[in-house]
């Protein structure tokens, strides 16, 4: 077995490639990526479904490891009591063996050997990291393998180069400035193999075009590094002697910054003064190690790669490590432990300073922070210069050719760092909430993003807090708590100290007053310390921002669900699309908001109640009130638009197509409207019920209405039964007849699909009992027809005819086309199942035209789908077959997937009988995927079929 994760899964069982759907591929990546070692139930929870957790995460999770298991073989997947292991070894992935490889690149002494071990390490990619794995293993792994595929390349052009084969790497070089236009050290490496290969201008050329790459994308110039190389290319006389023009805006000075560096310090210092030379003792700074360190193994394993790929010489450029994460994710705690584990290798010492970036104080300014940093280092208050640029010249000079880390923590931005920084031999990581993007840009900063803890480590801190006894005994009580936590550390160990305060206190007390939003920050706060208080950490953060942003912020707190796109972030503060992806850029930037996909945002339910909160405190009833009739318009709008396309038949029903158009999202096809739908089905489930329990009536039962096609395509039949309930409830509440009556026939639609045929019968006919009252003779048809499909399904058949011809007769008389259509459909499969296939197929031919006629195509895709059913079950499988492949084609283009599994199933039955038994497997095998996929009854009847196949 061998799996491929550097590119689009790839599994390969032997000779044969294995295709597996969409859940299977996530639950296959994240065993994969850590193969032969136990993943926790609620990591793979995470990475499978994200956000959209199954009601019973454990057991839908155990069908997707039984289906997984079949596939791969019964001893490929292990299970634990709480975690599965793939048993596969580490270079059966390609990941691992990618890992593997650099790791014994580095550590193997001997360059032939370590270009050769890069050079197979990078040829096992094959695309991005991770592709089509689903945003949580793409926006949490990728990353990181992304960084380490980067930095391999980089080592082995730089042994390239060594090795005197820069002519050879120019184009390769030049394909990668393509690739990664913003990653300066590309350029710089580019830059050097063309002076190496004595094609100056040229080289001179690639610094212009990086500078106005930078310039144009992030408005920054080229860093120090560039600088000295293009100072260097004009000392060298490169730019004269082919006729070169210094490029606008760039620093002819850069290639003297050492020296005046030195000029500088030695004016500064005074050369003769005993005071200025090094200190007697070295600093050692780094704060006490925490004691309740957990986990972050692979952001440690990151850094120690980091540390290694930098090397120890002293007079290497100084690497720059960059941890950025939100308030509370343990930012600090890590680069302080990390820094106890590497002190040993820093022998000239570890400064430490805290910049109060996001703090109750003021942050450091530079001139202040320089001036610390200097007095450490021995340099005497009088001897300090008075300059930022004098400081910052002064402190390269002191910490040239040593060896120091140095942790500059809490950081506010980019430009509070800079002139800290050393200019070689020297570690520096930087903690931030700001993402200090600068930092990466200008100065080759390396980023780790610290994200909240996994659920399993969580629960491992709460315990060092609360001790392990309680974890164990009350296990079920403490996953929902460090979730509620929302799995950051500072959030776990405030609730551990509580919980610890009061040993007879449940864990399920604290767990039930979490749940509570108006009181979940409370929970989490202490007044007696804002340091651990988790209202006042967010408050650090939001405190920073300027007046537009902080309302865009607010807003987002009165959104439903944390998730929001970016046009219903607009809607809520009612600008367009530009203005608000630029304020949600800046919350990205300083950890409040994460961005996890193409216009789509999301805030953790802890910082979520805190927008909320700010939002009650700060503005007033009226605009709040604007800003959710807003937001709920918009999602109104957009789900009548999707819908008309899925259903052509709904237009200008419920909602006023015109302001649908103008008010809510535009989708250019039926795939389109079928995608937007597939993405945002939690938020639009969650919209229905905020607008439920707010008083959103008319809302809540329109969007209930208006999903009701597209959740029942896709089978997802809790969502719809939830939805359909609310907007039940929601309608009673409203002097609206049609709205209680669509309301009650969609209710008993779902119950009617779930096979509850007493309540679906009792919904049904009190939507009839309101059509007939008001007279509504449009909306009887459809509830007939209903009634029509629960007899059948009942074995009822000759009642089904009866009310199909009750529901054709309305539908006349109404004077509406579809209608007639879906009760000649309908009439097509209940005279089927009287075994009259004449009628039967003269009915659905009728009804494949009429549908046709309408614009309805997924609906006349059915109809052919039923004339293929006919035909195989009279016997005539040739026909069958025909219509099949017709049908199969249409239907595949419009992803009804439950449409597909039956008619696969039909289709097998076609094959089997003419001996074409391998294409009949090859039909049930697809069938019977789909169908427990969906989790469908009809699951174990195409089991049936493949088994009996099997022993035929």
């Amino acid at each position: 077995m061998e799996i491929g994760l550097l590119g689009p899964l790839e599994l390969r069982i032997g000779d044969r490639v294995v295709s597996l759907s969409r859940r299977l591929r996530c639950l296959l990546g994240a065993l994969a990526l850590s193969a032969g070692r136990p993943v926790s139930v609620e990591v793979l929870a995470d990475y499978v479904w994200g956000e959209d957790l199954p009601v019973r995460v454990r057991g839908s999770l155990a069908t997707y490891v039984l289906r997984l298991r079949r596939i791969l073989g019964d001893d490929a997947i292990v299970t634990l009591p709480d975690a599965y292991v793939l048993a596969v070894q580490p270079n059966q992935v390609d990941a691992l063996r990618f890992l593997d490889l650099v790791d014994a690149a580095a550590r193997v002494g001997d360059e032939v050997r370590e270009r050769r071990l890069l050079a197979e390490a990078l040829d096992l990619w094959r695309g991005p990291a991770l592709e089509g794995l689903g945003p949580v293993l793409e926006s949490t792994e990728r990353p990181r393998l992304t960084e380490r595929r980067l930095l391999a390349w980089e080592r082995r052009i730089d042994l390239d180069l060594a090795a005197g084969d820069a002519a050879v790497l120019v184009g390769e070089l030049r394909e990668l400035t393509v690739r990664y236009p913003l990653r300066e050290s590309f350029w710089a490496r580019l830059i050097n193999a063309l002076r190496a290969s004595d094609r100056h201008a040229e080289a001179l050329e690639c610094y212009e075009e990086c500078r106005k790459a930078l310039a144009e994308e992030l408005g920054t110039d080229p860093g120090a590094e560039l600088q000295r190389l293009y100072g260097d290319m004009l000392n060298a006389g490169a730019g004269t002697s082919e006729g070169m023009a210094t490029p606008s805006g760039a620093d002819t000075s850069a290639g003297m910054e050492a020296s005046a560096n030195s000029a500088n310090s030695a004016t500064a210092e005074g050369p003769s003064s005993p005071r200025s030379q090094v200190p007697p003792e070295r600093p050692r700074q780094i704060p006490a190690d925490s004691t309740r360190f957990v986990g972050r193994e692979p952001e440690l394993a990151l850094l120690d790669a980091l540390l290694a790929e930098r090397g120890s010489a002293s007079r290497a450029p100084t690497c720059v490590v960059a941890i950025d994460g939100p308030a509370g994710v343990g930012k600090t705690t890590l680069a302080v432990h990390w820094a106890h584990g590497v002190a040993d290798r820093f022998p000239d010492g570890q400064l430490f300073l805290d910049l109060h970036g996001y703090s109750a104080e003021r942050p450091v300014s530079p001139p202040a922070a320089l001036a610390g940093l200097l007095r450490t280092l021995g340099v005497a208050a009088g001897e300090i210069p008075g300059t930022v640029d004098e400081r910052a010249a002064l402190l390269r000079t002191r910490l040239a050719g040593r060896r120091m880390l140095v942790v500059l923590d809490n950081a506010r931005s980019a430009e509070q760092v800079r002139p800290l920084l050393p200019g070689t031999g020297c570690l520096v990581v930087v903690t931030s909430r700001n993402q200090l993007r600068g930092l990466a840009i200008r100065d080759s900063a390396h980023r780790v993003t610290l994200r909240p803890l996994p659920s399993d480590e969580a629960a491992v801190l709460l315990g060092t807090a609360i001790g392990q006894e309680r974890i164990t005994a009350e296990h079920d009580a403490v996953r929902s708590l460090v979730e509620l936590c929302g799995r950051f550390p500072l959030a776990v160990l405030i609730a551990g100290e509580r919980v610890s305060r009061h040993p007879d206190l449940p864990l399920a007390d604290l767990v039930a007053e979490l749940r509570d939003r108006q009181r979940t920050l409370d929970a989490l706060g202490d007044a007696d310390d804002v340091a651990n208080d988790l209202r006042a950490a967010f408050s650090w953060s939001y405190d920073a921002l300027d007046d537009a942003v902080a309302t865009m912020f607010r807003r987002l707190g009165l959104h439903p669900t944390g998730e929001v796109s970016l046009a219903a972030a607009a809607s809520l503060v009612g600008v367009d699309t530009d203005h608000a992806a630029r304020w949600l850029d800046r919350l990205v930037a300083v950890h409040l908001v994460e961005h996890r996909a193409r216009d789509t945002y999301h805030l953790h339910d802890l910082v979520h109640a805190y927008a909320r909160e700010l939002a009650d405190r700060h503005d007033g009833v009226t605009e709040r009130r604007d800003a959710i009739q807003r937001v709920l318009d918009w999602y109104l709008h957009s789900a009548a638009s999707a819908a008309v396309l899925l259903r052509p038949a709904v237009r200008g029903l419920v909602v006023d197509e015109e302001r649908s158009a103008a008010g809510g999202q535009a989708f250019a096809d039926y795939d389109d409207a079928l995608r937007w739908l597939e993405a945002q089905r939690p938020t639009l489930s969650a919209v229905v019920m905020y607008a439920h329990d707010h008083g959103w009536h008319d809302h809540a039962w329109k969007l209930a209405w208006l999903l009701s096609t597209f959740l029942a395509l896709r089978s997802y039949y809790d969502c719809w039964l939830m939805t359909a309930r609310a907007g039940r409830d929601s309608a009673r509440c409203l002097d609206d007849p049609d709205a209680r009556y669509r309301s009650a026939n969609n209710l008993g639609r779902v119950y009617g699909t779930l096979q509850e045929f007493e309540e679906s019968t009792r919904y049904l006919h009190e939507a009839l009992e309101i059509c007939r009252t008001i007279g509504d003779t449009d909306g009887e048809w459809a509830i007939l027809g209903n009634l029509g499909v629960n007899a059948w399904d009942n074995g009822d058949f000759a009642a089904s005819i009866d009310y199909h011809e009750q529901a054709l007769e309305a539908s006349e008389r109404a004077e509406r086309p579809e209608g007639r259509a879906t009760a000649l459909y309908n009439l097509a499969t209940s005279y089927a199942a009287l075994r009259d296939y004449g009628r039967a197929a003269e009915y659905a031919g009728e009804a494949e035209a009429s549908f046709e006629a309408i614009g309805e195509h997924r609906r006349a895709a059915n109809a052919t789908a039923t004339l293929a059913e006919i035909h195989q079950l009279r016997g005539a499988h040739t026909e069958a077959l025909d219509y099949g492949r017709q049908a199969l084609t249409r239907l595949r283009q419009l992803r009804d997937d439950y449409a597909i599994a039956d008619l696969l199933t039909a289709l097998g039955r076609a094959h089997l009988a003419r001996g074409e038994l391998q294409a009949a497997r090859q039909m049930w095998d697809e069938a019977h995927a789909i169908f427990a996929r969906l989790d469908h009854r009809r699951t174990l009847e195409v089991s049936t079929l493949l088994a009996d196949l099997a022993s035929a």
